[in-house]
């Protein structure tokens, strides 16, 4: 059996995890009753980039210009607007490093994190869409892509953010089994995976790690190959592309 999923209503989530603090800054006027906030999954995909905890903001940004567009010609030459376009597009979210933990090795360090969410820019969005401001349900599709978008990207850096001296370390621990495998490569199946446990075991012994990962931010990622969290980054990518965190909570409640 599956384990069930955190959803939580989205003024509830500041209230049911202490690594997450979400923050829009929406118009009071916003009605968010219907917005649910998967915590389970965004936790998740916190835990595969490495993001020990999450600050999510809205702020009001400079919006994109619009224009009228020409869709179709008159008899006597003159054009038809009734399109609009866009120039000068502004970003609608942008995360930035708050710091990162000093972990020895690359595989222990947990990252900080702010996303901040461009409101003005978001707003104009769903008026040009000609949406109603006023239902939450209406923010939530870009809110939730933009959430993703940016723990994937965020989670990708921090999980491929290693020094020059973290490199060599990395090659010279894996450089023999790697060696190992190329030449015997009817054991590609389990001989990355096995130089993957016998590491963790080695530097479990030898102090370098304290815990392996425990769901809570903390602790020591397993990779496949220890030290390039190549395989993490990928899984990262995926998984964030796949099922939305921001849920709408009228169509879970009808298929209770």
């Amino acid at each position: 059996m599956s384990k069930k999923e955190n959803v939580v209503p989205f003024s509830e989530v500041n209230f049911n995890s202490n690594r997450v603090n979400l923050n829009f800054n929406l118009p009071e006027w916003v009605n968010m009753e219907q917005v649910g906030v998967n915590l389970s999954r965004l936790e998740f995909l916190m835990n595969i980039g490495g993001i020990k905890n999450l600050t999510v903001k809205g702020v009001s940004g400079e919006v994109s210009k619009t224009y009228l567009t020409s869709v179709g010609s008159a008899p006597d030459g003159s054009n038809y607007a009734g399109g609009l376009g866009t120039k000068d597009k502004k970003d609608l979210s942008n995360g930035k490093l708050l710091n990162r933990d000093l972990g020895r090795i690359q595989n222990t360090r947990w990252g900080n994190y702010q996303v901040d969410f461009n409101i003005s820019e978001i707003q104009g969005i769903i008026q040009n869409k000609k949406l109603t401001l006023k239902d939450g349900n209406n923010w939530r599709p870009i809110l939730d892509e933009g959430l993703r978008k940016e723990v994937s990207n965020l989670g990708t850096k921090n999980l491929l953010s290693f020094s020059k001296n973290q490199l060599i370390e990395t090659f010279l621990y894996n450089v023999g089994p790697i060696f190992w495998v190329l030449k015997n490569p009817e054991i590609l199946i389990w001989g990355i995976p096995m130089n993957t446990i016998m590491q963790t075991m080695f530097r479990l012994s030898d102090g370098t790690i304290d815990t392996i990962e425990n769901g809570k931010g903390e602790g020591y990622r397993l990779s496949l190959i220890p030290g390039l969290e190549i395989d993490r980054a990928l899984v990262l990518s995926v998984a964030a592309a796949g099922k939305p965190i921001l849920t709408d909570m009228s169509v879970r409640q009808n298929k209770k």
